[in-house]
């Protein structure tokens, strides 16, 4: 479906272990997929620190070419079309991969649940201390009311 797998399966030697696979999505981009890897026995929210990603935004020069590589190569289903956002499901979630239409192909962002708006807050907080400040927000997205705060990455 127009992918390339550069390593794998293979046993994963990071923590978690689990196999691992990586592959040349057919825009360029390095995807690394981990199956059986151990859960963490650490499950409940801890204040100021994120559960989980919710879900990532890829920009995309030709958001069909990597709609139809995630449909079709990874079974993702089309869950929503905006202008300039295709929004797509793996699971019961309305997303956890967007693909935003761009001039390249590259990281939009990682989004992360946090366990409140205190939590938001504070960790905002703790990323401006570390030399991030926040780029966009602490605000409300339409929608679907989420919190959100932008920071710009190391990279």
């Amino acid at each position: 479906h127009g992918g390339t797998v550069l390593s794998g399966p293979v046993p994963a030697t990071m923590p978690g272990a689990g196999t691992v696979l990586e592959v040349l999505d057919p825009q360029g981009r390095t995807l690394r997929f981990i199956a059986a890897g151990r859960s963490h026995t650490d499950t409940e929210p801890v204040a100021d620190k994120p559960i989980r990603i919710t879900h990532v935004v890829l920009n995309s020069e030709n958001v069909a070419v990597a709609q139809a590589f995630f449909e079709n190569a990874l079974g993702f289903r089309l869950s929503d079309r905006t202008r300039i956002m295709a929004f797509m499901r793996c699971g019961s979630d309305h997303h956890c991969i967007a693909l935003a239409d761009a001039q390249e192909n590259s990281l939009n962002h990682i989004a992360f649940l946090m366990p409140d708006l205190d939590s938001v807050m504070r960790g905002g907080g703790r990323m401006n201390d570390a030399g991030y400040p926040i780029e966009w927000g602490v605000g409300r997205h339409g929608p679907g009311n989420n919190v959100f705060a932008y920071f710009l990455g190391p990279f």
